[in-house]
């Protein structure tokens, strides 16, 4: 008998997770594989395990197909003063161009923060908020205001929209 594990003794306490999102295709594949005994099973569970680590892996590679191609795509895009064009299949590929905020001294872009009186409710200032904050600054065109201590940069990424 195996050792029991820290969280063992919660089974008789409570019921098993089940994700909801999957419930029903899982059953269905419960089905599939009902008939087998425990070696089948574990020599099925290790068959798609490695067909799913094949698959991460040919993802990966497409991934990185697709990132080539996407910059190649931009740099085209943008030679051609153009921010969208369409496959002749009727796909829409378009450009999206978004500011990027990295922290460089976040002890001077704190400073800023506690010398502005309006910000004065703020004690500390998390990610989400700082990216909204310099985006707003941006937005106005007031980039005299921008903060100290970030580093901001542009990221133009692809987009891709199916044709109907």
């Amino acid at each position: 008998m195996a050792k029991p594990r820290r969280w063992d003794k919660l089974k008789e306490r409570f019921e098993p997770f089940v994700d909801p999102t999957y419930r029903e295709k899982v059953d269905e594949n419960r089905a599939k594989f009902a008939h087998l005994f425990l070696g089948d099973l574990k020599d099925e569970y290790a068959k798609s395990r490695l067909e799913r680590d094949d698959l991460e892996d040919q993802v990966s590679k497409i991934n990185i197909d697709l990132m080539a191609l996407s910059q190649l795509l931009v740099e085209h895009l943008e030679a051609n003063g153009l921010r969208s064009i369409s496959t002749d299949a009727g796909h829409v590929i378009g450009t999206t161009v978004e500011p990027q905020i990295t922290p460089e001294d976040l002890g001077k872009f704190e400073e800023w923060v506690s010398a502005d009186p309006s910000l004065d409710y703020v004690w500390s200032v998390n990610p989400m908020t700082r990216q909204s904050m310099v985006k707003a600054i941006l937005d106005d065109g007031d980039d005299e205001k921008l903060p100290p201590g970030l580093k901001i940069t542009l990221k133009t990424t692809i987009h891709f929209t199916k044709a109907h």
